[in-house]
């Protein structure tokens, strides 16, 4: 549908003019759409603005939820429908940032309103402009033929991206798909089991990897993707790592936050990450949901189960040059925060090796320090890992390597400003030869797997 009608008027030898009538832009996007959008209608809009049209966006917090920190309010994505099929130049503001960071936007675009090609970068032209005041300033202009655009802070992984690639695994014999629980919204909370279902399960290793509890941190899913599509490749590693390893992996941990394009938070304004403190009993449906599927997993000190995780992987994104880890100070028999120094030393093992997969990428990034919290509040899915079962003498199963992988917003492999979707999938790809790395699992020239 067309926007309102504009007046449009050019001089001519600074005495005449010529005017126009001209369609409005609309600027659209609803949470309810399901594709990862997220703006305040309220406090946004379009206007004429000398040679094209300014366009204001307001950013809004997760829900609508102004109740929630200011630093949960970190995505933007939406959709300026009805533009002049001859070409547009939009200015647009971003408002109510609570940031200052430039992030290089991503957009998609549509010949016909409705189907849309695939998300890229802008044109370093529009790159963004702090200008104070919660405001970022920047301008694209549209090429001939595009009458609707989508632009995000970065690439957006909805629903229907998340089922495409679903659709693309789900019948591999070596991966078996099982629903752990059900999110407020009604959405299923699914888990994929990925190993080689004709080598028997006793003595494989295990590794359970959750992407996204914060739903717009979406070089998690495309992390995820990468390690599910090189698992699956038929590649000789691949197949000696799925002839030893029973991988468990939670594609997309908060559907709910990606159905109604939150940045942090579950529909309901809960923030997943915090939720894994003592004495372990978030009512959270994701959290519930991950949990007890660990505990099974895990068994119990007295009874460990018989493939426990060895490795856990929490997948997210930040605001930094590089990927990065949080590895963990070994400090818990001194003060309680930390972890035990065996399970440390784990994790700069695994940090090694995953930076040595990829060295123009996960090699750049600078290892971050974390405490996981002290004696008294320790609620991530790492120190519950390492309180409930590594640190405890009584455990005779293996020590848990768990560990959070940042993904980044900014630098692609390399001296390459501004990474892509694929950057992260060659992660994954790189993330699992450093998990047969870690588990020294080889192919012989013979190609039969050695453990």
């Amino acid at each position: 549908m067309a926007g309102p009608m504009t007046l449009r008027c050019s001089a001519i030898l600074l005495i005449l003019a010529t005017c126009h009538l001209v369609a409005q832009p609309t600027l659209t996007g609803s949470p309810a759409s399901g594709e990862q959008m997220r703006f305040d209608p309220t406090g946004s809009g379009v206007a004429p603005s000398g040679d094209g049209w300014e366009i204001t966006v307001w950013m809004q917090d997760d829900n609508d939820d102004t109740s929630l920190p200011d630093d949960f309010r970190r995505w933007w994505h939406f959709q300026v429908e009805g533009l002049d099929p001859a070409g547009e130049t939009l200015h647009f503001r971003i408002t109510n940032a609570p940031h200052t960071e430039i992030i290089l936007p991503a957009w998609s675009r549509s010949t016909d309103g409705e189907t849309f090609g695939d998300s890229e970068r802008v044109p370093l032209s529009g790159l963004p402009a702090y200008v104070g005041g919660g405001v970022h300033e920047f301008t694209l202009t549209t090429d001939p033929g595009v009458v609707a655009i989508r632009v995000a802070k970065y690439f957006p992984h909805t629903l229907a991206m998340h089922e495409a690639f679903r659709a693309s695994v789900i019948s591999d014999p070596r991966l078996t798909e099982e629903v752990i629980g059900t999110t407020a919204m009604g959405l299923p909370i699914r888990l994929w089991t990925i190993t080689d279902p004709s080598t028997p399960s006793e003595g494989k290793r295990r590794v359970w990897v959750h992407a996204a509890v914060h739903p717009s941190e979406t070089t998690a899913h495309f992390t995820a993707m990468g390690l599910v599509e090189f698992l699956l490749s038929g590649e000789p590693m691949a197949d000696a790592l799925l002839q030893s390893v029973i991988f468990n992996i939670v594609p997309m941990a908060n559907p709910d936050g990606v159905s109604v394009g939150n940045y942090r938070t579950t529909s309901t304004s809960v923030e997943l990450e915090r939720q894994w403190t003592p004495p372990y009993d978030s009512t959270a449906e994701e959290i519930v949901a991950m949990r007890t599927k660990i505990e099974e997993l895990m068994g119990t000190v007295e009874t460990p189960g018989s493939n426990p995780i060895e490795i856990l992987l929490n997948l997210h994104s930040a605001h930094s040059a590089y990927p990065f880890h949080f590895r963990h100070v070994p400090n818990f028999n001194i003060d309680g925060t930390g972890v035990i120094p065996e399970v440390h030393d784990l994790e700069q093992r695994w940090i090694d090796l995953f930076m040595a997969r990829s060295p123009d990428f996960v090699g750049r990034g600078a290892t971050s320090n974390s405490t996981l919290g002290n004696a008294q509040w320790r609620p991530f899915v790492e120190s519950m890992m390492h309180d409930r079962w590594s640190s405890d003498p009584e455990w005779s199963g293996p020590l848990v390597m768990a560990i959070t992988f940042e993904g980044t917003y900014f630098n692609g492999p390399g001296d390459r400003a501004w990474n892509t979707p694929d950057d992260y999938r060659d992660a994954g790809h790189a993330m699992g030869l450093a998990i047969a790395d870690f588990f020294e699992i080889t192919v012989p020239p013979t190609g039969v797997m050695v453990r």
